[in-house]
């Protein structure tokens, strides 16, 4: 089944992350929430954690739809394989 990722980390925009992953999920969409961080808790920018379903180094995104990135930190651009994924995605 194709897949939409969610990456998370911490200082993530809550609405934009959970707010995106409901509305997809309502929809039917499989929805995978993805910690670029060492832990699947991460905590959003203001003070929410959320539990992820998976970590970035353990998932494979062979069958990836979608890739959502929620603002709120430029620490998904410091992520070297998540920026990798996202160029050979395009």
């Amino acid at each position: 089944m194709n897949t939409t990722y969610v990456f998370f980390v911490d200082g993530f925009e809550e609405i934009e992350a959970i707010a995106s992953v409901d509305i997809l999920r309502r929809a039917g969409l499989n929805v995978e929430m993805i910690s670029i961080t060492n832990d699947k808790v991460v905590t959003g920018s203001h003070g929410v954690p959320v539990l992820c379903d998976d970590l970035f180094d353990e998932t494979d995104f062979t069958n990836a739809e979608m890739l959502l990135l929620p603002g709120g930190t430029v620490a998904l651009g410091e992520h070297e394989g998540l920026c990798k994924l996202l160029v050979d995605f395009a």
